[in-house]
């Protein structure tokens, strides 16, 4: 099986998958040819299965072992499992658990919610499957949320089956890469909806995306644009908490900054 670094794009290799969970691999780097550097380690890669893994985030020992063994116990061409996410150091640090249900993983409910716990570096899915939905994409505005496009993909074309349990630790810190690319993530999000019919029929899932948008408006210190988009995300769900939050930050009640770190303290993000 392979094993790519989203990342920083180097690809693992297993030579053998013994009974008792040991794999033995060889590790060559590969310089990414795009935003999505596990396109060239899948394509430097020869397994027929492969997995992803985030350069900040870990595996359990037994959590391969415990997705090949669903993969091939059911008819399922792609596996994920539940995550813990680590925000903090020290006597700070704080951990929050998230397992995706198997009812969570269908092409509505992503629109609806996004289903953080399906998150990518739980992803172990077949060479056929992960040809068929295409790679990563490149056209995605600084690669934010190539992972969400790729998640939206793989539920519409692929079986999904889910362990149960946090077999991927997941570090969340300050110094994220999209933490204040706010422009960047608005075209993303932007490219997302128009690209995604799924998200454009969902009125929940658009009232998200718009209230993200109304959030990075207001930590630009655009706020007519913050709270426009507000009142639009508000006008298809009323409960929808990131418009209020832009509002806020548009009033300058509370920072963007205050209020990534104490979503990220709670194990959400904006």
């Amino acid at each position: 099986m392979t094993a790519a670094n989203r990342k920083s794009g180097w690809r693992r290799s297993s030579r053998r998958w013994g009974r008792t969970g040991r794999w033995w691999s060889s590790r060559t780097t590969v310089r990414p040819a795009s935003p999505a550097p596990a396109n060239a380690g899948v394509a430097a890669s020869s397994g027929q299965l492969l997995a992803f893994c985030d350069d900040d985030d870990s595996w359990r020992p037994d959590k391969l072992s415990r997705q090949i063994a669903l993969l091939q116990q059911g008819n399922h061409d792609l596996v994920v499992c539940g995550i813990e996410i680590r925000y903090g150091t020290g006597k700070q640090e704080r951990t929050h658990v998230r397992i995706p249900r198997q009812e969570d993983l269908t092409l509505a409910e992503l629109a609806r919610r996004r289903v953080m716990e399906a998150h990518p570096s739980t992803v172990l899915v077949t060479r056929e499957a992960f040809a068929l939905l295409v790679r990563w994409t490149k056209k995605l505005p600084g690669s934010y949320a190539e992972d969400y496009d790729w998640m939206l993909r793989a539920v519409a074309h692929s079986s999904v089956g889910t362990v149960p349990e946090p077999l991927v630790h997941v570090l969340w810190h300050r110094g994220s890469y999209f933490a204040d690319r706010w422009q960047t993530i608005i075209d993303a999000l932007d490219y997302c909806v128009d690209k995604h019919p799924a998200l454009r029929n969902s009125s929940r899932g658009l009232s998200r995306i718009y209230g993200q948008k109304a959030f990075a408006y207001a930590a630009l210190g655009q706020r007519a644009d913050a709270r426009r988009w507000a009142i639009r995300s508000l006008r298809l769900h009323p409960t929808e908490q990131r418009s209020y939050l832009a509002i806020l930050v548009s009033a300058r009640v509370v920072s963007a900054a205050t209020v990534l770190h104490l979503a990220h303290t709670a194990g959400r993000g904006i």
